[in-house]
């Protein structure tokens, strides 16, 4: 979700300009976007692509999550058991996460 980064300054935030805007405008753009991360510009045919690869990220760990679930079901472990097992392993998702997003990230 984008709010948690924005919160931390470390949003990213893609945009692409029409002709209409000034070179005025777009300082003011850029001015706006540092007070919550990072602004990059990208030509409007790869908005699609980028906003696809951005929103999908939370619906395929959901679906990696469900699977684990039904997994571990069809093992016959008790729910609880289940649970603990995707606690564990939502807490490695968040890690490696963090570790990409802030370690080895260089924006």
């Amino acid at each position: 979700m984008p709010n948690t980064p924005v919160i931390v300054q470390k949003g990213v935030t893609i945009y692409a300009l029409g002709n209409a805007i000034s070179d005025g405008d777009h300082t003011v753009l850029k001015d706006m976007l540092k007070e919550v991360g990072v602004g990059l510009e990208m030509q409007e045919h790869y908005m699609d692509i980028m906003t696809a690869l951005s929103g999908g990220g939370p619906s395929f760990v959901s679906v990696c999550f469900v699977s684990v679930w039904f997994v571990c079901i069809c093992c016959v472990w008790s729910p609880h058991r289940c649970r603990k097992y995707l606690v564990i392993m939502s807490s490695c998702f968040w890690c490696c996460a963090y570790y990409h997003t802030f370690v080895t990230t260089k924006l």
